[in-house]
């Protein structure tokens, strides 16, 4: 029956078996030793050995598409064509097979609701206060032409398509953990595009960078037909690498196989890499816009008004009962915002903010019959460079210097993602995002030896400076494994907790200052012999300032003091750094980086001072 079915005989069938796009349907990838799919849902395969057999999947395929009572698939109970019409389309066009059409009314209206016309990629910001958003986040949205009835596009009403873990209800820390393990199944969802904007620009302030795609109707016709294929499947969920972004990459390559992506990604696919993937590739992408935030938008408001209306506003915005009918319409438009504002952080949609307005407000502004200011063309705001600007996310290191009277070199790789000294072109401003960086150094003079300085597990910081808007709290956390510098010890080691609370003022664009009270636990068995226990901790308080000499060249200072209270003892450890970072982006070499920095430490056993010059690589 197979052999007759297949026109062209088993080795036709044998070949389109082992062709890039067929593959990719079943979403194979190559490992060390063989090749089997991403895929690990069993009905996304109609033969037992599906996921590690392409050509038993053809013939498995190829027999429910011809037998109008095959087995129903997935749980619509859809016939195999109808499950999955991109592989149907794909072998009939291939084998020029002749079968019975089967009606598909679930997968036609399903199909129906896009009227797709293009296809866009989208970058969320990263979003530090919460662990799946930190590094960013991608969707794609299918952009639907014009309904009937509209003489507008909106594309609020367009669909967004994610790749999102099924996590339930477990929170932070579970999540961190399984996601890293791939404990979690992952699964393409569609919402509507107003609802990801409610989330993303407007409760978690995240601009949204969309680059429009350079498809015709055809490749998107595929890539629907494929999308549909996946309801049928979920696939494991990690962190690092198989995760929202990786995934949304299978999609776009059956949209266009001749789009290598997936490929490119290893132990780790962080969302902006795979942004500047897809941008990379030559008229992948006709255009890029950006949706700024909602606090941007206020912020763009604010800046357009008079003193006086601006004096008007903030009053108004602590007691809303102060605006009156001699408040222009500017004023009263931004205050409007705000209060929406206000309402969506709490958690509220678009809608429920907006019956959050105060009445009064609203009538002033019905009263006030002078037309709403725009923003600037497009609704674009004055915000930072696009985010594939900037450096990319992993960094080698390689250093030399002197600590105390002792020359050492030291290595260092960051394999994400961001740190204060970093160029923030592209990233957020003051932000430090780091997972598992290890340093280590080799100490001349005499030593002769290679030792552990530092392992950060991760790091996490945000240093948003207060406005008249927003009070937000400067805040960092970090982990893992350190060198304890008072201990004068050469290869001593110390697992550390640290964290810190204050507030970030800027004195000017470039400019800003940090105060935090911070917090330190550490464990160690070398502690033993200074204080008669293994561990120690104490509270402790750090000033910090941020300095951009220019977009190229950026200046940190800081010092620390810190109180240990182990037991009845008690000690202290000052510390004063600084660096100096250099960027040769602006000298057309985007991928390297200078630094130099010294360090000094004073405690109550010892003190000591050093000085390093960094040559840094980014890929």
């Amino acid at each position: 029956m197979l052999s007759a079915s297949l026109n062209g005989g088993a080795e036709s069938a044998q070949d389109i078996s082992q062709s890039r796009y067929w593959k990719l349907l079943l979403h194979y990838r190559a490992g060390w030793f063989s090749e089997k799919s991403e895929a690990d849902g069993k009905d996304f395969f109609l033969s037992p050995k599906g996921n590690i057999d392409p050509m038993a999947e053809l013939a498995a395929d190829v027999l429910a598409f011809s037998d109008p009572h095959s087995k129903l698939v997935g749980f619509l109970h859809q016939h195999a064509q109808c499950a999955f019409p991109e592989r149907f389309r794909f072998l009939r066009e291939k084998l020029d097979l002749k079968f019975r059409i089967q009606p598909c009314p679930d997968f036609n209206s399903w199909k129906n609701q896009f009227h797709a016309q293009s296809l866009t990629l989208i970058f969320a910001a990263p979003y530090l206060g919460s662990p799946a958003s930190m590094f960013g986040h991608t969707f794609l949205r299918v952009d639907s032409k014009a309904r009937p009835g509209q003489t507008q596009k909106n594309d609020l009403l367009d669909y967004g398509i994610s790749f999102e873990a099924v996590t339930g209800s477990d929170q932070a820390s579970s999540y961190v953990i399984k996601g890293l393990l791939g404990f979690y199944p992952g699964v393409f969802t569609q919402n509507a595009f107003y609802l990801k904007i409610n989330t993303y620009s407007s409760m978690e302030s995240r601009d949204l960078w969309e680059y429009h795609l350079n498809l015709n109707a055809e490749q998107i016709d595929h890539f629907l037909n494929h999308l549909w294929e996946t309801g049928t499947t979920d696939f494991n969920y990690y962190f690092f690498n198989r995760n929202c972004s990786y995934q949304l990459l299978s999609l776009l390559e059956i949209a266009n196989p001749q789009w290598h992506l997936r490929e490119k990604f290893g132990p780790m696919a962080i969302p902006i890499d795979t942004v500047r993937a897809v941008k990379d590739l030559p008229g992948a992408v006709k255009s890029v816009t950006v949706r700024p935030s909602l606090i941007k938008i206020i912020e763009q408001e604010m800046s357009q008004l008079s003193e006086n209306e601006r004096q008007r506003f903030i009053l108004g915005m602590n007691d809303i009962s102060a605006a009156n009918k001699t408040d222009s319409a500017r004023t009263l438009d931004v205050l409007m915002d705000w209060q929406k504002y206000s309402a969506m952080t709490n958690s509220l949609t678009a809608d429920e903010a907006e019956t959050k307005i105060d009445q009064s407000l609203l009538i002033l502004r019905a009263q006030n019959a002078q037309a709403s200011s725009p923003l600037l063309e497009n609704n674009l705001v004055d915000i930072e460079e696009p985010p594939e600007s900037g450096h990319p996310s992993s960094k080698l290191s390689l250093a030399t210097g002197l600590e105390g009277s002792n020359n050492f070199w030291g290595l260092e790789l960051r394999p994400a993602f961001h740190d204060l000294l970093d160029s923030d072109q592209g990233y957020l401003p003051r932000s430090t995002l780091i997972i598992a960086r290890i340093r280590a150094s080799f100490l001349f003079s005499g030593i002769n030896k290679i030792r552990l300085d530092d392992f950060t597990m991760g790091e996490v910081t945000s240093f948003v400076p207060l406005s008249r808007l927003m009070k937000p709290l400067s805040w960092t956390l970090s982990g893992g494994l350190t060198r304890p510098l008072d201990m004068d010890c050469f290869d001593c080691v110390a697992g550390y907790f640290q964290g810190g609370l204050g507030y970030t003022l800027s004195l000017s664009h470039a400019l800003s200052i940090t105060s935090l009270l911070t917090g330190h636990a550490e464990i160690s068995q070398f502690f033993d012999r200074f204080n008669g226990q293994f561990y120690r901790g104490g509270p402790g308080a750090m000033l910090l300032t941020i300095l951009e000499i220019s977009k190229a060249i950026k200046f940190i200072g800081s010092f620390e003091h810190i109180r240990y209270v182990p037991g009845a003892d008690v000690h202290f450890l000052s510390k004063l750094e600084g660096g100096l970072s250099l960027s040769l982006k602006r000298l057309g070499l985007p991928k390297y980086e200078f630094r130099l920095q010294g360090d000094s430490f004073v405690s109550s056993f010892s003190s000591e001072n050093a000085f390093t010059l960094t040559s840094s690589l980014y890929f």
